[in-house]
Parts: C-alpha cells; structure tokens; sequence
C-alpha cells in the first residue's frame, strides 16, 4: 500500500490522505489530494497558498492546476528540464536558470516540504510500518484513522 498526504504546513495536520496500491505514482493521486486538502481547509475558513512537493509531482498540468486555483507551485522541476510551453511549469523553470535552485528553494520556501516527511516518521514511530487489517477497504480505514490520531495528538501538543 502507499499513502498519499496533504499537510497543512501551520500545525502539521493531515488535511486528506489517499491510500492505494504501492505501483500508483504520486501524479496520479496529485489533484484529487489538493482539490479534498482545498475543500477541507475552506470549510475551516482557510485557504492553500502553496502547494510543495517533490519531483514525483513535475507534471505540466498539474503546475496549471495549482495556478487556477490561485496557489503557488512549490515543486522543482526535474534536472535539466526544457520549456516547451507558455505554462506555468515554464516560468518556474526560467526562474531557477535566473536565480538558481538554491535560492528558488529559498524563496519557495521549499524546506517545509519535510513537514510531510516529519508525518511519516510519527506515523512509522507510532505504529510501525505494519497493517493489521487484510481487506482493502480496512486497511484504508486502519491507516485513516493512525492518521486522524495523529493530528489529535498533534493538538494535544504531545510531538
């Protein structure tokens, strides 16, 4: 199985997890994880500013997605990426050559990407790298509700 998090980068919350089978790539989850993280933050009254991830997420469209619903990609493109288009992508890619990716990283940002990270390691810390549970849809629901407990003990200022 693999978990796919948004995280809200303010109290390391989980804000939507995905749960599928180990060979789906991240893009393919991608949307669906910001469009569920977007709605859940709006019903708060919050909004997503920024969206950081890693090179799993260098795809065209969804730096077009991010930028129609009026975030800011943080994601760095693959080495030696091209512009071929006039899309977003584009200008990211044309500020790194400008500035260079350490300073990209910088004005992104971009550091606070560990704060996924920093879930996974509660999570492993806290209930190992095992399921119990043998049905798919138990599983989902296993893994869902470690992640729920997190964020409650997140709120409890226990980490």
């Amino acid at each position: 199985m693999k978990i796919h998090v948004a995280v809200d980068s303010t109290s390391k919350q989980v804000i939507d997890i995905q749960i599928t089978q180990e060979n789906v790539h991240d893009i393919k989850k991608a949307k669906e994880l910001v469009e569920n993280a977007f709605r859940n933050l709006e019903e708060k009254g919050k909004r997503i500013f920024k969206v950081l991830a890693d090179k799993g997420y260098d795809a065209r469209d969804f730096y077009d997605f991010i930028k129609r619903i009026g975030a800011i990609a943080g994601i760095i493109p693959r080495k030696n990426s091209k512009t071929k288009f006039n899309g977003y992508r584009d200008l990211v890619v044309n500020r790194i050559k400008e500035i260079g990716i350490n300073a990209y990283k910088q004005e992104i940002g971009y550091s606070f990407r560990n704060i996924v990270e920093g879930f996974f390691s509660i999570f492993k810390r806290r209930f190992g790298e095992y399921i119990v549970s043998k049905k798919l849809e138990n599983i989902k629901t296993e893994i869902f509700l470690k992640a729920m407990l997190i964020n409650r003990f997140l709120t409890m200022n226990n980490y």
